[in-house]
């Protein structure tokens, strides 16, 4: 089970490794993926957008389709000016977001919430910022994330120095996600996940694909000791024997689905109790008095 921690990441490290591996503004492959799934489902919301906030990594092309709305990116780190995407920038702290209450009817997030150290602060930041009626929407790594990759270095660690640390970190489950998201006072909270399988060649290109995330490790209670030479090596033959398919090694990736509105009097709201005109008893024995 998730648990909140005021110190689970390094965010100074968070950062440094976010400006690193984010080269000249293109997402990673499974960044550009939730991305688009998370552009389609906004399709499914019926209703004009004005002002939207993208946060974390977006594929250059959802980015032209977003341009009829005034809208701004917020990054972790100051890009460089290759870097510069479509959108203005502004470079700030999802737990602190740095715009005024009521700014945004519209904020999109992907894949950066589960690096937080406060993500219930997050939820509660982006409903601050929202207008009335204004419709969050965001994915976030769940923690079915790369299991393989943790088990294995888990195992092969321990079998090469007889201790184990993490080198994976934790991300919250879907239950835990969707009480976050309605602790934060959204209202018509919705939370779900999909699981999305991907394949590598080695673990290797799995864990260049893992640094293109801006992933890597920020544990804040990380070992500093030095790796052993054979630790990957060994947890490579581990994961080709565990987790092998079509000569692929398989690596999931849990990704969480949140959306919900910021609170308004024009919004549905569930009828007062007490307020039945008909009772439920009458309509049940009504229908069982029907002829089958």
């Amino acid at each position: 089970m998730y648990t909140l921690s005021d110190d689970l990441f390094d965010l100074a490290l968070t950062r440094h490794h976010q400006a690193r591996w984010f080269v000249h503004g293109q997402p990673s492959f499974l960044q550009t993926e939730t991305a688009e799934r998370l552009w389609s489902r906004l399709s499914w919301v019926k209703r004009p957008f004005i002002t939207g906030l993208f946060v974390g990594a977006w594929p250059p092309a959802i980015l032209e389709q977003a341009s009829s709305l005034l809208c701004a990116q917020l990054w972790s780190h100051a890009p460089r000016a290759v870097d510069l995407p479509l959108t203005p920038v502004v470079v700030g702290d999802q737990e602190y977001i740095p715009f005024l209450d009521m700014t945004f009817d519209l904020i999109l997030s992907n894949l950066v919430i589960q690096g937080a150290n406060q993500i219930l602060q997050v939820l509660q930041e982006a409903r601050r910022a929202l207008k009335p009626d204004g419709y969050f929407l965001a994915t976030l790594a769940g923690s079915r994330t790369l299991f393989e990759l943790k088990r294995v270095l888990l195992q092969a660690e321990e079998e090469i120095t007889g201790k184990a640390h993490p080198r994976v970190a934790p991300f919250p489950d879907l239950a835990s996600a969707a009480g976050l998201l309605q602790a934060s006072g959204f209202a018509l909270p919705v939370a779900d996940s999909d699981v999305l399988t991907v394949t590598y060649p080695s673990l290797a290109a799995l864990c260049r694909d893992i640094q293109a995330l801006g992933g890597a490790s920020t544990l804040k209670h990380r070992t500093r000791s030095l790796t052993h030479p054979n630790l990957f090596k060994r947890a490579e033959e581990l994961y080709w024997k565990d987790y092998a398919v079509d000569n692929q090694l398989r690596a999931t990736f849990d990704v969480i689905t949140l959306s919900g509105w910021s609170p308004s009097d024009n919004q549905p709201r569930p009828a007062r109790r007490g307020s039945a005109t008909v009772s439920l008893i009458d309509v049940l024995q009504h229908n069982d008095s029907k002829p089958s």
